[in-house]
């Protein structure tokens, strides 16, 4: 299945809210960022940081072959560094464990190295998202190390997996 892309849109909104029907979703997909439920506004903010010529930010929805919206993704820019960062990375829940994460991923990073002077794109994931580990694997994503406990969950704390890719990495 090909997948596409284009620029998440205030008409997204209802979509997103319906895929992240959690708090645990919420965090898992936006990190400290949105509260939960996740609001109109927050999205709408969120589309506004994606605005300009050559933005920062870019927010992404996935579409299949057949018009339909199956995922989401986030580039953050930082020109100094030469750096991207993928974030908000989310699948549709009905599209999971169908091979999509791998082709959703290589759009992003394709867009993430559409930009020259991009040398490094690097993620966090929760590691307990295995699936999604190993997705980031077999589109060549490294390991570099894991922040211990570095987002609460109720009387419990996450681990972050911290993993970056380099150009001349990349399958």
């Amino acid at each position: 299945m090909m997948l596409e892309k284009r620029p998440f849109q205030p008409a997204d909104i209802p979509l997103i809210k319906e895929w992240l029907p959690t708090l645990e979703s919420v965090v898992q997909w936006g990190g400290p960022f949105f509260d939960y439920p996740v609001t109109d506004e927050a999205l709408l903010e969120l589309i506004a940081l994606h605005a300009g010529e050559e933005p920062m930010r870019e927010c992404w929805m996935v579409i299949d072959d057949g018009d339909e919206s199956v995922g989401h993704f986030q580039l953050a820019f930082e020109k100094r560094i030469r750096g991207a960062t993928l974030g908000r990375v989310l699948l549709a829940p009905d599209r999971r464990a169908r091979g999509l994460a791998r082709p959703l991923v290589d759009l992003a990073v394709a867009q993430a190295f559409a930009r020259d002077w991009v040398h490094r794109i690097e993620l966090r994931v929760y590691d307990f998202n295995t699936p999604a580990i190993a997705a980031y694997r077999r589109a060549g994503f490294v390991l570099e190390g894991v922040r211990r406990e570095c987002m609460p969950m109720g009387d419990r704390f996450w681990n972050s997996a911290v993993m970056g890719l380099l150009r001349h990495e990349r399958p």
